[in-house]
């Protein structure tokens, strides 16, 4: 047995030996920027002319180039020069023709912040429904973090957990505002 896992271990050895070369990545952005990259550039061949009697194929004109990532130098910008111009629902208009068609967005109203809980059992269901009669979605364990989507009603509370994308029902008794593991 042991004779066979030697000669599998040293088989395995030659095998990556031979064919198990690491050439890392090789991309263009991760290239050395002082090795030139040689990479064909073919030019449009031009169209024949229709006078010569032998139809040859034009060969392309191809030319070598070399690719090497540059910063680019720094350039003095100079100061935008002030424009006045009408400003209408958030918007610059610059033609004062225009300024009927440009409606303001309506205010977005910011969702509000849902409270976070703590399941304060050791193991806790999660249901489909606000009863026992639903059937079991999920599992929690004690401190996990459920977020709560509605407040308690006839002593169920309907949670979700934003990275398990488990959403249902917890008896609320089951569940607290401070962390039980602290």
């Amino acid at each position: 047995m042991i004779k066979l896992l030697s000669l599998l271990a040293l088989a395995m050895f030659l095998t990556l030996l031979i064919g198990g070369e690491d050439n890392g990545q090789v991309r263009q952005g991760l290239l050395n920027a002082d090795a030139p990259v040689n990479r064909p550039v073919v030019r449009t061949a031009a169209a024949p002319e229709a006078a010569t009697p032998q139809a040859t194929a034009p060969k392309a004109d191809v030319t070598l180039a070399a690719f090497a990532p540059t910063t680019p130098a720094a350039t003095k910008v100079e100061a935008a020069q002030p424009v006045s111009a009408p400003i209408v629902g958030g918007f610059v208009v610059m033609d004062a023709d225009k300024a009927a068609s440009v409606v303001p967005l309506p205010k977005v109203e910011e969702a509000p912040e849902l409270p976070i809980m703590y399941v304060s059992s050791r193991s806790v269901n999660v249901r489909g429904g606000p009863s026992t009669d639903y059937e079991v979605v999920g599992r929690l364990t004690r401190a996990e973090a459920v977020t709560v989507v509605s407040p308690e009603q006839d002593g169920w509370v309907q949670i979700r957990i934003e990275g398990d994308g488990i959403d249902g029902y917890i008896a609320a008794r089951l569940l607290s505002e401070t962390d039980p593991s602290n």
